[in-house]
């Protein structure tokens, strides 16, 4: 056996591995639970469900703006912010 079909011989187990690990993920996550956060009143199940992610991805100035805020601010201002509004926000 050449060098080269032994690697081939390799990939193709490989991408049967992968193949196989990618069905039990999905079968590990149901389709119940995208089903009952929609019927929760959540988002649709697309890519990402974070609005805050989604809301960033359509206007990356906004992400720009809020970098830029975020540099101006120093960062010992935002640890005291943060060690104030992070607990207010783990409550919920």
């Amino acid at each position: 056996m050449s060098r080269s079909a032994d690697i081939e011989k390799r990939k193709a187990e490989l991408c049967a591995r992968i193949a196989v690990r990618r069905e039990r993920w999905k079968a590990a996550v149901p389709a119940r639970a995208d089903k009952a956060f929609e019927a929760e009143g959540g988002a649709p199940a697309a890519f990402p469900r974070s609005l805050t992610l989604r809301l960033l991805l359509e206007r990356p100035a906004l992400g720009l703006a809020a970098a830029a805020a975020l540099a101006i601010a120093g960062p010992r201002r935002l640890l005291r912010w943060g060690s104030w509004l992070l607990p207010l926000l783990m409550q919920r």
